[in-house]
């Protein structure tokens, strides 16, 4: 930086004493707009796993039963029974699946477009206060925002989504001890 005379250098300062209490409203619109909204998807995405959990689990335990009754089935001509039945836990699981994956798309959506949020609302009312929107007052600001985004409404939620994968994907019904029965 020594070799540009005009460039300024970062002095560390965040965004809250660069443009005062205004940086306070990008900050109301992640901590209680956007928190709660992706809260509400994480919820819902713990919900739609653990129904998943308990379609698939149906859809094995049916497959198992099936491969070891198969001679059954094939004396008795049952297949076609058997298989829509098999393929009706699957539609469910494909669905349950789908709609996780919508809420996690509008989740990741809402990442994405919450930088613009958050500086839309602190920019419009710093410049109605009368200040001027320059590139010393921007930039450093847009800075602070992605990093504090990054660390509360991205990390936070995945967090969540984890901990409802852990807890709710270990609890499978269909036990390995169930399978030793079989053999």
């Amino acid at each position: 930086m020594d070799h540009v005379p005009h460039a300024r250098r970062s002095n560390g300062r965040a965004a809250l004493p660069q443009i005062g209490y205004v940086a306070l409203f990008g900050f109301v619109v992640l901590i209680f707009c956007l928190l709660p909204v992706q809260g509400f998807f994480a919820s819902r995405f713990g919900r739609i796993r653990k129904a998943t959990v308990a379609i698939r689990d149906k859809r094995i335990r049916i497959l198992s039963d099936v491969l070891l009754g198969m001679q059954v089935l094939k004396l008795y001509a049952w297949e076609i029974p058997f298989q829509k039945t098999v393929m009706a836990f699957r539609n469910q699981e494909t669905s349950s699946l789908r709609r996780a994956t919508y809420y996690k798309s509008v989740n990741d959506g809402l990442f994405v477009s919450s930088s613009a949020l958050m500086a839309l609302c602190t920019f419009l009312p710093y410049v109605a206060l009368g200040n001027p929107l320059t590139a010393t007052v921007v930039f450093p600001t847009i800075s602070f925002y992605s990093i504090v985004r990054l660390s509360v409404a991205n990390s936070i939620p995945r967090a969540i989504e984890a901990m409802a994968e852990a807890r709710y994907g270990p609890r499978s019904n269909f036990k390995i001890r169930d399978r030793a029965r079989w053999h």
